[in-house]
């Protein structure tokens, strides 16, 4: 809570337009890599465990000698197969879990930048230009490395 009072503290009443305006900019996308990150890591940990659950009920069903469930075995096996092999194959072509991590740690590093650029400016005093110049740079280095990785994923797509 105390955090969230000192960081609001610089939104409204920091000197300096330009701490103000580089704390809101990383708060946003800090909170949108954050919300992205728990939607990726729910999506590849049900895909995950779905993929396990399918394939021990598969291991189960070919396992079991009932009378009643014998002529079916081979085809349940065979359906739980393929639904395997769909999860697993929109996991691997969309990169989920990859995508997953990226975005945790674009989130962190902004993190760590907010947590600094707060250290610096919570008594609301001027940042020497040095340094504020160095979290501008930083801030711009987290987005570049961002855009970057999407215009290699579209320039991969477009030659595959």
């Amino acid at each position: 809570m105390m955090d969230r009072d000192i960081t609001l503290n610089i939104q409204q009443q920091h000197p300096d337009m330009r701490v103000r305006f580089l704390l809101s900019k990383i708060l946003k996308h800090q909170s949108y890599s954050e919300r992205k990150s728990r939607r990726l890591k729910r999506t590849t940990y049900v895909l995950k465990f779905s993929m396990l659950a399918l394939a021990a009920a598969s291991t189960v069903v070919l396992g079991l000698d009932a009378a009643i469930l014998l002529p079916y075995a081979k085809n349940i096996a065979l359906v739980l197969g393929a639904i395997m092999t769909l999860l697993g194959g929109i996991a691997s072509f969309l990169n989920i879990e990859e995508y997953w991590m990226r975005n945790n740690a674009i989130h962190l590093r902004l993190k760590g930048l907010r947590d600094r650029l707060v250290y610096l400016s919570a008594d609301l005093q001027r940042i020497e230009e040095d340094a504020l110049q160095s979290l501008i740079n930083d801030y711009q280095a987290i987005t570049e490395s961002n855009i970057n990785y999407w215009h290699e994923a579209i320039a991969e797509r477009n030659v595959a």
